[in-house]
């Protein structure tokens, strides 16, 4: 691989860390405001769906990007990391920091924020394993745990999106948002000689 490249795709990746550090901080900014909490939390989950994004296209762009697909650890980890900040957020800004405060969302918020705490487990258990240890004491069966949650993760994330993520209200952004998803998936799953 080109140097030159490689330090871009670094610098790439370090911004994002940058951008994740900056999100866990700007909460406390700002904290009694409930609309820069609520942008905040919003940019915090956006910015984990699009390293999603990054995963699902590091096979189809393997030939093109070789470090995306040898830094997809790295990228789940940002996942992990932005939807942690999410979560975090959402929690001590949208229930007040106490789990009494579960009651006063309506079903579809209760819904989306029990999938969204499925999703982050699910997450926490893959970013646990995200390491060259765990590969090496889980063997092959390291591969099919990842594989194994990922897409159930994937898609608890897209329907916690759909029903809560207040930049996907309505028929256009949701279509997109899953036309988007099925897209990159099926990207992912095209034989390589097609």
């Amino acid at each position: 691989m080109n140097p030159a490249f490689r330090w871009a795709w670094f610098g790439f990746t370090l911004a994002l860390g940058i951008v994740w550090l900056t999100l866990l901080c700007l909460p406390f900014l700002n904290a009694g405001d409930h609309l820069w909490q609520q942008e905040v939390t919003a940019y915090q989950g956006n910015l984990a769906l699009v390293c999603l994004g990054l995963i699902l296209l590091a096979v189809p762009l393997r030939s093109w990007l070789p470090a995306l697909l040898q830094d997809r650890r790295w990228l789940g980890l940002l996942v992990f990391g932005f939807a942690l900040a999410h979560t975090i957020n959402g929690f001590t800004h949208t229930l007040g920091g106490d789990l009494a405060g579960w009651q006063f969302l309506g079903p579809t918020e209760q819904v989306a924020l029990g999938l969204g705490t499925l999703a982050l487990i699910f997450l926490f258990i893959l970013a646990l394993t995200s390491n060259s240890t765990a590969v090496t004491a889980l063997g092959t069966a390291w591969k099919k745990l990842h594989r194994l949650l990922f897409y159930p993760t994937l898609i608890l994330i897209l329907i916690h999106t759909l029903l809560w993520g207040v930049n996907y209200a309505g028929w256009v952004p949701a279509v997109l948002l899953i036309a988007g998803t099925v897209g990159l998936v099926g990207l992912r799953w095209w034989p390589k000689g097609q």
